[in-house]
């Protein structure tokens, strides 16, 4: 699996959800939160 970037995810969830590059960025930092929690 490749490792992805915050940018890349962005770019990735507005592209595929249709987000604008705030709420892409809103969700991939939430995303990030998480996964720093959960170890």
């Amino acid at each position: 699996m490749s490792t992805l970037t915050k940018s890349d995810m962005i770019e990735h969830l507005m592209s595929h959800l249709n987000l604008t590059r705030q709420e892409g960025r809103c969700l991939v930092e939430n995303f990030f939160l998480m996964s720093c929690q959960r170890v």
